[in-house]
């Protein structure tokens, strides 16, 4: 249940990211929609008086069109993304970690804090064990010992009555001794079903440990790009944009159709979006990293980790762990099991049982 509230927190995060990225996505596009209807019907008048070609015509279209459908994406987008976060919500328990700032410089140290900080490691780890305790309990032939003690009165020369008319001669007491006793070809294949489960969880806990690794440095090298790249386009893309726009309408015929004027503001609102979407993957992945290592998903981070450097790491994680081959020992060990369970219904083997009934010294 650990890990369920830990992955409905997550959800419930990147829900909130995603649509305050689409509303800000959506309150820079609107303004630029009206101007773009306006030009198109300029456009369509100026073509049919032939003031201009075909191509102005379809350059009004393609701005008109695209303002119309990134502004319906947008608005549909953020609705929806606000509604799952509503609902999600009332569901969602605080982290139990740290919210200090944390600086990351090696792969290797963090991804042994994730691998602490994993619910689905540990109960699995948990289930390993017990299924390696259940193997060494099945492989017994005698399953279970146990006594039944019968208490009667009324005891008859004739046997032992319930009747109350008839008088009480004897108060016997009857042990019982029981065993449950099960063959040595079932006990042989209840083994070997413990022992395919208990390397079942084995093999599953190294594939979990090599998908955490990879999840980890996905996210790692997605959160540095994204802001590099959120930062180039603030320092760089937008304000070239934003001269091209100044140049188009210095240069606007007053009267006649913005053609141009609306292609700048259209170039510039793409790059602002484009912006608003790489901030939130951003931010998403930053959710990630902090949900993996046990932190609040907002806790600030700082990553310093060389793009090689990690990836190498990566490798000499991947090479240690295997995860083909666990992925294969987690097939052969199901396969195990399944035979093990059907030949033992095959065969209809169950466990046996034995009582031995000692006369009492009363009845004797």
């Amino acid at each position: 249940m650990s890990q369920a509230w830990a992955d409905q927190r997550l959800l419930a995060s990147k829900d909130v990211e995603t649509a305050k990225a689409w509303k800000a996505t959506s309150d820079a596009l609107r303004p630029g929609l009206p101007q773009a209807a306006v030009d198109l019907g300029m456009a369509i008048k100026a073509y049919r008086n032939g003031l201009i070609g075909a191509g102005p015509l379809r350059e009004a279209f393609a701005s008109w069109h695209w303002y119309m459908n990134s502004v319906l994406e947008a608005e549909s987008s953020a609705s929806l993304a606000a509604a799952w976060s509503a609902l999600d919500q009332g569901f969602v328990r605080p982290a139990e970690g740290s919210g200090e700032p944390l600086r990351i410089s090696k792969l290797e140290d963090s991804f042994a804090e994730v691998s602490r900080n994993s619910h689905s490691l540990k109960e699995v780890a948990l289930r390993q064990a017990a299924a390696a305790e259940m193997t060494k309990a099945n492989d017994h032939r005698i399953q279970k010992a146990f006594v039944d003690v019968y208490v009667g009165s009324n005891l008859t020369a004739s046997g032992i009555g319930w009747l109350p008319s008839i008088g009480v001669t004897g108060v016997p007491v009857m042990p019982v001794l029981g065993f449950e006793l099960k063959p040595e070809e079932l006990r042989e294949l209840q083994v070997a079903q413990g022992q395919g489960q208990t390397e079942y969880y084995r093999q599953l806990k190294t594939k979990l440990e090599a998908d955490l690794a990879v999840r980890f440095y996905q996210n790692l090298i997605l959160f540095q790009s994204a802001r590099q790249m959120a930062v180039v386009m603030e320092s760089e893309l937008i304000p070239q944009l934003e001269a091209a726009l100044a140049d188009a309408k210095a240069r606007e015929l007053p009267g006649g159709p913005d053609t141009a004027v609306v292609s700048a503001a259209r170039r510039l609102d793409e790059a602002k979006a484009r912006f608003n979407q790489t901030v939130l993957a951003a931010r998403q992945a930053l959710a990630t990293l902090n949900y993996l290592m046990g932190r609040p998903e907002g806790a600030p981070l700082e990553v310093s980790v060389d793009p090689q450097e990690a990836l190498a790491a990566l490798n000499r994680i991947l090479a240690e762990k295997n995860p083909v081959a666990a992925q294969k020992g987690i097939l052969a060990s199901r396969i195990a099991v399944a035979r093990a369970i059907e030949t033992v219904v095959d065969k209809d083997l169950k466990v046996e049982q034995l009582s031995l009934e000692p006369v009492s010294l009363v009845a004797r």
